[in-house]
């Protein structure tokens, strides 16, 4: 008969070190937060004072701060702290979401036979992998989970692990409300792109920016820039910037700013929804987008070009490419009858793909199935009748 473990009596360390509160930060705390609301033990270590720490603050999941970064003296100190909690906690299973803290956490759990280590990947790996002893603590991992198939496969093509270990989960996001009343009003075209809260420049929306004038006088129509963030403008960092930047360029009639705290709803209705150049290969906000029917342009990577499904869902465009990117907003524009009408044909199977239940079913029994092997694997090192 199968073993079978509640989930209640698992402890599970999250470990998310990144300082921008990303898709990869935005994963880390939701699976954080369901798993404690399913009855399982979770600890967070993340980075003190960001935006991630302050959100599972309000959701009361326990926390360690332990500064976020790449250098030997910011992995030592994650070596020791795994190693702490290993002792104090009785961990079952760590859950790491970047590169090179998975490096620290591998060799913290080398000698620990019953404990699990999971590690969800979106990021390039071809820039931040290095061989040689790297690979004495990557094959520590258990099993990496990707958003995207794409990433899967560049995966298992860089990481000395076996195809087995490495699979595509999707972004698990929850059904995206469609059918409200869009923002701004009259005539005109109208795109809307995302500024996170804690975006530190707004060097990246400078090629938006930039083709921005031309798209209204190559479109004959005005366009305004919908800019969207997740919490109000007055109290964003860079808004003062954005502003001047707006006056500079005699931008104030084709720029509007919404914080996100407006329904859901809002967004539907917008002609385009434009992602700036990203450091990250795959962003939940835009199969967000996409499933509320917005046709897309999006910077160039494998897995956005997988998403778009060969350019019917939307575009890719080269980060920093002001023509490329004014280019393919126009022929989006004068095709947008045609995108629209393809959004609606793949709705189903792209939120059966992405969906946050799914998602979630699929991490658990990850979980579970790991605890078990390793718990089996620990048993059977320990027989003396083993071979």
């Amino acid at each position: 008969m199968r073993e079978r473990l509640r989930l209640s009596d698992l402890h599970v360390m999250f470990v998310c070190l990144d300082g921008h509160y990303g898709p990869l930060a935005r994963r880390a705390l939701a699976d954080a937060a369901t798993f404690r609301n399913t009855g399982g033990n979770a600890l967070l270590v993340c980075p003190p004072g960001s935006p991630l720490d302050q959100l599972a603050e309000r959701q009361d999941i326990p926390r360690y701060p332990l500064e976020g970064g790449s250098d030997w003296r910011s992995l030592w100190a994650l070596y020791q702290l795994a190693r702490q909690l290993v002792a104090q906690q009785g961990l079952d299973l760590v859950h790491c979401y970047q590169y090179r803290a998975l490096l620290a956490l591998g060799a913290a759990l080398k000698r620990e036979a019953k404990i699990p280590l999971v590690y969800t990947c979106n990021e390039d790996l071809v820039l931040a992998y290095a061989p040689f002893w790297h690979d004495w603590f990557v094959t520590r991992t258990d099993q990496v989970l990707t958003f995207a198939p794409t990433l899967a496969e560049q995966v298992a093509g860089v990481l000395p692990l076996g195809p087995r270990k490495v699979a595509s989960t999707g972004v698990g996001i929850d059904r995206p409300r469609v059918g409200g009343r869009p923002w701004g009003g009259g005539g005109g075209r109208r795109v809307v792109t995302f500024l996170p809260s804690d975006a530190t420049t707004t060097d990246r929306l400078w090629p938006l920016l930039a083709a921005l004038a031309g798209l209204t006088a190559a479109a004959g129509e005005n366009v305004v820039l919908e800019l969207v963030s997740d919490k109000s403008w007055y109290d964003h960092p860079l808004y003062p910037a954005l502003k001047h930047a707006v006056l500079e360029r005699g931008l104030e009639h084709q720029m509007a700013f919404h914080p996100l705290t407006v329904t859901d709803g809002g967004l539907c209705g917008q002609d385009i929804f434009v992602a700036p150049e990203s450091a990250d290969p795959f962003d939940d906000v835009e199969v967000r987008a996409i499933l509320m029917g917005i046709p897309v342009l999006l910077p160039r990577t494998p897995a956005r070009t997988e998403l778009l499904d060969g350019g019917k869902l939307g575009l890719t465009y080269a980060g920093g490419d002001v023509r490329e990117l004014r280019a393919k907003a126009l022929e989006i524009l004068s095709r947008r009858p045609e995108f629209v009408k393809s959004l609606g044909t793949v709705h189903a199977s792209l939120w059966e793909s992405h969906q946050s239940d799914t998602y979630c079913e699929n991490l658990f029994q990850t979980y579970e199935r790991l605890v078990l092997q390793r718990l089996r694997f620990a048993l059977r090192r320990r027989s003396p009748f083993a071979s």
